[in-house]
């Protein structure tokens, strides 16, 4: 019986499976390399990397949901030269294949990491460019701005032969056209999306549970509207389209695929399950024989389009 080919192409980036993690949720990448088989993932995507170290912000930061997590973090880091002297190493040493996010508070700071990361190719697949972080003063202005998100793009591609992955924001835009000004600016690949703007109060103290307030929700809750704003992008633009959201088992990740997304990013659930994109790789393979496909390339966007038939009630 012949072995599904589980890889998948994100522009000129080919990967060996669609799995990859989020940024935020898997460290710096590092961290569990004796632990899991890291480098058997499509790629892992570094925590936000910023030009200088950040603190983040203060605690507390993180808080549970009814279905999922709510977080402000703020992009703590130890900055973009920490990374790419103190980490990248270890991963190239175990064959691990990196994506690079950034963030920059301006447009220079954008330009400039850039131009810093050009000096590491080939260690590096792709600059993820964060432009819809809800956790910071200003991290929403680039994707909601899509003249300055058009603009931005087209200069990081004037400055950069990485491959750009632009990560929307799916707050107070309309993602199709925020999709279509990435594409505009130049980017190979968009990653819809980052997570949904939201709260949480502590009743009995009659105070926020955040210390900022207010905070990004990620998890099982915003898997449909992700899946929604996914399905709606593929269709908009002519560029690949990366999924992450809600993603807390196979179904829930193979929708993506379904959809159209050429690769998936596993977050928020990696914090209780650490093992999940390795039995979602060990099933695959099976899933596709049982549907007939002799590929991943083959299953994407492969999502049956007739109705349901409408059920007669019973009399």
């Amino acid at each position: 019986m012949n072995t599904p080919d589980l890889s998948t192409t994100i522009g000129q980036v080919t990967l060996p499976n669609p799995l990859l993690t989020a940024s935020g949720t898997f460290g710096y990448g590092h961290e569990l390399l004796e632990s899991f088989p890291v480098q058997r993932l499509g790629a892992v995507v570094s925590k936000g990397l910023t030009l200088r170290p950040r603190e983040g912000n203060p605690r507390p930061r993180i808080a549970e949901t009814r279905c999922g997590l709510l977080n402000s973090i703020g992009l703590e880091n130890m900055g973009l030269e920490a990374y790419l002297h103190r980490v990248l190493p270890l991963l190239r040493e175990r064959g691990v294949r990196v994506v690079l996010n950034v963030e920059g508070r301006s447009e220079e700071e954008f330009y400039a990491l850039a131009e810093k990361v050009e000096a590491h190719q080939p260690e590096i697949l792709a600059l993820e460019v964060n432009v819809s972080c809800p956790n910071v003063e200003g991290g929403l202005w680039f994707g909601q701005d899509l003249g300055l998100l058009e603009r931005l793009v087209r200069g990081m591609r004037a400055r950069t032969r990485f491959p750009l992955w632009i990560k929307l924001t799916p707050s107070g835009v309309d993602v199709r056209e925020e999709a279509r000004a990435a594409e505009q600016g130049g980017a190979d690949a968009v990653v819809v999306a980052n997570t949904y703007p939201g709260m949480a109060v502590d009743v009995a103290r009659r105070r926020f549970l955040l210390h900022r307030g207010m905070g990004g929700v990620s998890g099982p809750a915003i898997h449909p509207l992700t899946l929604y704003w996914v399905h709606e992008v593929v269709g908009a633009v002519g560029i690949p389209v990366i999924a992450v959201g809600g993603i807390h088992d196979f179904d829930s990740a193979v929708a993506y695929l379904l959809v159209g997304a050429r690769a998936v990013q596993i977050g928020s659930a990696l914090f209780v399950d650490p093992e999940l994109p390795y039995r979602i790789l060990a099933r695959l393979p099976d899933y596709l024989r049982d549907q007939g496909f002799s590929s991943v390339s083959s299953l994407i966007g492969s999502l049956r389009l007739d109705r349901p038939a409408t059920q007669r009630p019973q009399t």
